[in-house]
C-alpha cells in the first residue's frame, strides 16, 4: 500500500499541482499563501495516504485540506469580510475540478509585474518547473532565476495584485505570454525525455492546455500555430528514443514510428492558421517542423526552403533558440563555416548558460576539423545537460 500511496501521489503532483493552485487562486487571489497551503497539503497526504490508503477523490481531498489552511491563516490575521469569505469557501462542494489553468497563466501576466519574469512566473507557479529547470530555458544562471521569482512574488504579497484581465492590448500581450509559457514547459520536459518517466505525460499535459488554448482563442492564428508545431513534435515523440532508452537523432529516428494522425492534425491546424494571413512566430516554427517532417518522409529535404523559414523567424521574431536552430540547419544543409559565424555572432554572456549552443558549436568544429575546440564545446554542453539520457546522447556524438 505505502508504494501504491507514494507512487499515487507523484502522479498527482505530476497532473493535478496546476489545476489545484489555479482553483485555489481563482478564489482566494493570494498567489504564495495558496502555493504553500497546497504544499501544506500535500505533506499531509505524504503522511496519511500510505497508512490510511489514497482517497478516490484525491484532487477534492487536497483541495479541501489547502483550503482549511488557507482558511486558518485567515482566521489567526484577519476578521470580517475575509473571514465571511473563508466560510463560504469552506462550504463549497468538492465537485470535479474544473481546469482553470489558464486562466491563472494568463493572470501570471500582470502588467504590473517585470515582463521577465511573466513567462517563468507562470511556469513555476502554474506549471509546476522549478527555478533551476526554468534557468535553463532562458539562458541564466538558476540564482539569477530564483531571485526573479522571489521578487515577482514579494511584489504580489507586499502590493495585493488581483489579476484582472482587461480587454485589448493587455489582453492580447498575455495571450502571448501565455503560448511563450506552454512552449518552453513543452520543450524543457523534452530534454529529461528517457531520463524522467513523467516527462512524456507532462508534455501531453502541457498539449491538452495548447488545445485547450487554441479552443479559446479560435481566431489567433499563433494560438493555432502553436497548436500545430506541439502536434508536429509530439508525433515524433514515439521515435526520439530507442529500445535501450537511448536519445535518436532526428536524422535517424524510424518514420514509422511516428504518429501520422496526429501530423494529419498538425497540418490541417497549420493550414486554418494560415488562413487568416497573419504570420507569427510559432506559424514559422511550425512550418519548419512540417517541411523537416516531410523531407524525411519523401527522402528529400528542401534545405533551401528551411532556411528560408529561419531567415523569416528571425525577422519575425528573434530569439536566442531560433538563432542557434538557424546555425545547425546550416550545418547540416552543408554551410559549416556558415554556421560557425552565425553562432559567434551570438553574444557570449548570451549562450554562457544556453546547452543547445555548446552542442551545436562542437558539431560545426567537428565538421570543420577542429577537435580541441569541437572537445571544449562538447564539455561545456555536457556540463549542461539536464538529464542523463541527453549527456549520454552528446558523449556518442564525440566519435
Amino acid at each position: 500500500m505505502q508504494a501504491d500511496a507514494q507512487a499515487k501521489l507523484a502522479s498527482v503532483v505530476e497532473s493535478s499541482y496546476g489545476k489545484l493552485l489555479a482553483a485555489l487562486v481563482r478564489r482566494w487571489g493570494d498567489l504564495e499563501s495558496c502555493q504553500d497551503a497546497l504544499a501544506e497539503a500535500f505533506a499531509v497526504a505524504v503522511e496519511k495516504w500510505p497508512t490510511q490508503g489514497v482517497p478516490d477523490h484525491h484532487e477534492g481531498w487536497l483541495l479541501q485540506v489547502a483550503r482549511r489552511r488557507l482558511i486558518d491563516g485567515y482566521r489567526r490575521g484577519k476578521r470580517g469580510q475575509e473571514l465571511e469569505r473563508a466560510a463560504d469557501l469552506e462550504r463549497e462542494p468538492d465537485s470535479r475540478l474544473p481546469d482553470e489553468r489558464l486562466e491563472l497563466l494568463l493572470l501570471c501576466a500582470h502588467p504590473a509585474l517585470d515582463i521577465k519574469v511573466r513567462v517563468p512566473l507562470m511556469l513555476n507557479a502554474v506549471l509546476g518547473l522549478s527555478a533551476h529547470k526554468i534557468a535553463a530555458g532562458f539562458a541564466v544562471a538558476p540564482a539569477t532565476m530564483s531571485a526573479r521569482l522571489l521578487r515577482a512574488k514579494k511584489k504580489i504579497r507586499e502590493t495585493g495584485l488581483r489579476f484582472e484581465i482587461q480587454p485589448g492590448k493587455e489582453r492580447e500581450a498575455r495571450l502571448k505570454s501565455l503560448g511563450e509559457s506552454l512552449y518552453l514547459a513543452f520543450s524543457l520536459e523534452a530534454d529529461e525525455l528517457g531520463d524522467d518517466g513523467n516527462s512524456g505525460e507532462a508534455r501531453a499535459e502541457f498539449l491538452a492546455l495548447a488545445r485547450i488554448f487554441a479552443h479559446l482563442d479560435p481566431h489567433n492564428p499563433e494560438a493555432l500555430g502553436l497548436l500545430a508545431l506541439m502536434l508536429y513534435q509530439s508525433a515524433r515523440e514515439p521515435a526520439r528514443l530507442d529500445s535501450e532508452g537511448a536519445w535518436v537523432a532526428f536524422e535517424s529516428q524510424q518514420t514509422s514510428l511516428w504518429n501520422r494522425e496526429l501530423i494529419e492534425e498538425a497540418e490541417q491546424t497549420l493550414l486554418r492558421a494560415h488562413g487568416y494571413d497573419r504570420l507569427g512566430r510559432f506559424q514559422l516554427e511550425a512550418a519548419l517542423e512540417s517541411a523537416q517532417i516531410h523531407g524525411r518522409l519523401l527522402g528529400l529535404t528542401d534545405w533551401g526552403v528551411i532556411l528560408q523559414l529561419y531567415e523569416g523567424l528571425a525577422i519575425c521574431s528573434p530569439t536566442l533558440g531560433g538563432s542557434v536552430a538557424h546555425a545547425s540547419a546550416l550545418l547540416h544543409s552543408g554551410h559549416p563555416e556558415e554556421a560557425r559565424l552565425k553562432l559567434a555572432s551570438l553574444g557570449e554572456e548570451a549562450v554562457r548558460h544556453f546547452q543547445p549552443y555548446w552542442a551545436t558549436l562542437a558539431a560545426t568544429c567537428r565538421k570543420l576539423g577542429l577537435p580541441a575546440d569541437a572537445r571544449l564545446a562538447g564539455e561545456r554542453a555536457r556540463e549542461l545537460a539536464r538529464s542523463n539520457a541527453q549527456r549520454n546522447f552528446l558523449s556518442s556524438l564525440e566519435g
